[in-house]
């Protein structure tokens, strides 16, 4: 009976401290969300003074007594805590000790399952209410990078961390045993793949003399074309099997993501792809077919009658029909007497010519946004950034010690905020210039004729991309949110042309009412002279101890020029594909011409007719065509153009959407040089007729 009862009060306090451990790591896991729960003073408090009361209780009824060995132990772990706590004042060191200290004679898998379910029914109450709206669900966007959700937690590192936690606990509870000579093999592998990337970088920057930048570029590209190849190979599935998770590195799992549905799925595309040929093939074909079985027999091996000829709409100008010549007569009745070969030449050539277009004006809009951004927007040769903010003295002080280098500098704040519109929140570049000299040195913000100064207190200057997504315009308010969690709603006082990053202005008045903040922590400079931008650079950083970065303006200029000079590529492939494209058009449809037309051309022959006469007769009509064709691609090439632009949406990146007049004529011009290719092949076929055989022949 005795027994009986001691065995009942240890479940009593062991169900207590498990109560008293739910809520320890429900209280730890709001800290991190954004319910912002204002918890009383004596809270925390209290629930120590519970926790150490059951920490009494158990030692009291338990039958265990400890030895000398476990007394030596809590000691001194009590001790270490005690002396890490006043070192650094973090009093959550005081509560894991206690809850170590509780869980005495506890199963861990116990602890386990309290703590999956606290947190699993948290975790997914706190996702359902920032969905729903009931608290705020942070986002955090980064020019070039993908937007990253948080759902309700404070940073989306801390929502990974949750998640983490909660597969673990569940791998332990499944009992999912974990093989340690396969953990350490993939923190090996892990670690070598990481590793030769920087060594990598070491030797590109060393022994090459590449920038930090261009080097760790370098390297990425080295590692995903590495991991790709070999995943196309095999090898990376191999290397997995023994690395687990170990070859998950960023950069490498990665390229290996992204190849392998590509080699996946291959096989599918080819066998889509193959079927949805066959199927246009075959449709094609049973309708023809459908067409002649229907005619009877002994019509079929009757000649079949020519087309009826029509009087057309040019006939009926006398003037002009009477002038022309027997051969253009017949060139012209036969554009519109054979429709279908009519509306097949202007829907392919038409296609052509939109191709090209589409392509040289895509070439024009990505070549000129470096030269528009850094030539005609940013003016200013280098960006200063500064460690420790800067006084008046300080600014005073940094122009006299460089005055022999720097013709003029703009003083300003320059941090990450989140500006939010429309349900839609992107980061900016948020800068707030000291009013005075002459700002049109280093910006000019303008937009359709339109120049914009400084923004009045309140109000909010911003660029055009970013307008576009948060879907504003002059006269719109937005809400603005800096890293400190200070919120506030600016209006928009105009939006100028911008292409490159995400940038917006404010007055010093706005930053220090809405933000709280006074800081200069950056400053955009103009060198004098023609010395290198380079070295002036350096002998500022070297001078001055309190500038960790200087950014030149013309390295960022062709850093952007070399990255789109590469899609001339995509432009070339383009071009050549439309040319297949007209020549695969203009060469089928010439070769059902003449093969139609064979007794007509032999009689030609017959006749009389050179051979350039003979190839006239023929080619005439694709010319014409052609031209028809290339008149309706100009007007198509517009609207694809303007399709294609529309898809083309990079956060950061804002691009003209314009085709030129030069667009335009290369694109006609290509046009009518592939169809003349075209009809210099065909030349060899209208050669090859044989007069008397061909009038022999039943067309």
């Amino acid at each position: 009976m005795k027994e009986k009862l001691l065995e009942n009060k240890k479940k009593v306090l062991e169900n207590l401290y498990l109560t008293v451990f739910a809520v320890f790591c429900l209280y730890f896991f709001m800290w991190t969300t954004t319910f912002w729960v204002s918890w009383p003073d004596f809270f925390v408090s209290d629930l120590r003074t519970v926790m150490i009361a059951l920490i009494v209780v158990k030692a009291s009824v338990s039958e265990k007594k400890s030895n000398w060995k476990e007394l030596v132990f809590e000691i001194g772990l009590i001790a270490v805590f005690l002396a890490v706590k006043n070192r650094n004042g973090q009093e959550i060191l005081l509560d894991t000790l206690l809850l170590i200290l509780g869980a005495k004679e506890i199963a861990s898998e116990k602890l386990i399952r309290v703590y999956t379910v606290t947190i699993a029914t948290a975790l997914f109450v706190t996702i359902g209410a920032s969905l729903l709206g009931i608290i705020e669900n942070l986002s955090y966007a980064q020019p070039g990078r993908m937007t990253r959700m948080a759902f309700g937690i404070g940073y989306p590192t801390d929502f990974g961390a949750h998640v983490l936690f909660l597969l673990l606990c569940y791998f332990y509870l499944r009992r999912k045993k974990i093989q340690y000579v396969e953990l350490a093999i993939t923190v090996l592998i892990g670690g070598l793949i990481c590793t030769i990337g920087e060594a990598g970088i070491h030797i590109l920057t060393e022994y090459c003399g590449m920038e930090q930048k261009n080097a760790s570029a370098w390297v990425s590209i080295g590692l995903v074309a590495v991991s790709a190849v070999c995943t196309g190979l095999g090898w990376y599935a191999k290397l997995g099997k023994h690395a687990g998770a170990g070859t998950l590195v960023p950069i490498t799992g990665f390229a290996n993501a992204i190849v392998s549905p590509a080699m996946e799925f291959k096989s599918e595309g080819l066998v889509l792809g193959v079927g949805a040929a066959l199927l246009c093939t075959s449709a094609a074909t049973l309708n023809a077919c459908g067409q002649t079985l229907k005619e009877w027999a002994a019509q079929l091996l009757l000649p079949k009658a020519p087309k009826a000829g029509k009087r057309i709409f040019l006939e009926r100008i006398t003037p002009v029909w009477k002038r022309m010549k027997f051969t253009h007569k017949v060139t012209a009745r036969n554009l519109f007497r054979y429709k279908a070969r009519f509306f097949m030449m202007i829907l392919g050539i038409g296609g052509c010519t939109a191709l090209i277009v589409t392509a040289l004006a895509l070439q024009d809009n990505f070549m000129g946004v470096s030269d528009l951004q850094y030539n005609e927007i940013d003016l200013y040769d280098a960006n200063a950034s500064f460690n420790e903010s800067l006084s008046q003295e300080d600014m005073d002080a940094f122009l006299d010690a460089n005055g022999e280098r720097v013709a003029g500098a703009l003083f300003t704040y320059t941090g990450n905020m989140d500006i939010s519109a429309n349900g839609t929140t992107h980061s900016v570049s948020m800068n707030a210039p000291i009013a005075g000299g002459d700002l049109g040195d280093f910006f000019s913000w303008h937009a359709d004729g339109t120049e914009y100064s400084l923004p009045e207190d309140g109000e909010l200057l911003l660029d055009r991309g970013l307008a576009d997504r948060l879907g504003v315009q002059t006269g719109d308010e937005v809400t603005v949110r800096d890293s400190d969690m200070h919120e506030t709603t600016l209006k928009i006082c105009g939006v100028y042309d911008n292409y490159i990053s995400n940038n917006a202005y404010i007055s010093r008045g706005t930053l220090e009412n809405a933000f709280g903040k006074t800081d200069v922590n950056s400053a955009f400079i103009n060198f004098k002279g023609d010395e290198d931008v380079h070295e002036q650079a350096a002998a500022l950083m070297n001078a001055d101890d309190n500038i960790t970065n200087v950014t030149i303006a013309s390295d960022n200029q062709s850093m952007f020029t070399d990255m789109l000079d590469s899609l001339n590529i995509i432009v070339i492939v383009v071009i050549l594909c439309a040319g297949a494209l007209a020549f695969i058009v203009l060469y089928n449809l010439t070769n059902i011409n003449i093969s139609e037309r064979i007794r007509e051309i032999a009689t030609l022959k017959v006749l009389g007719f050179y051979s350039n006469e003979a190839n006239a007769y023929v080619f005439r009509e694709n010319t014409a065509l052609t031209v028809f064709g290339a008149l309706a691609g100009l007007v198509l090439g517009k609207f694809f153009h303007a399709f294609v632009m529309a898809q083309i949406v990079v956060d950061g990146l804002s691009f003209d959407a314009y085709v030129t007049p030069q667009n335009y004529a290369i694109a006609f011009v290509l046009t009518i040089v592939f169809a003349f290719i075209t009809q210099l092949i065909m030349r060899r076929k209208i050669s090859r007729i044989h007069m008397a055989e061909s009038l022999k022949s039943v067309e």
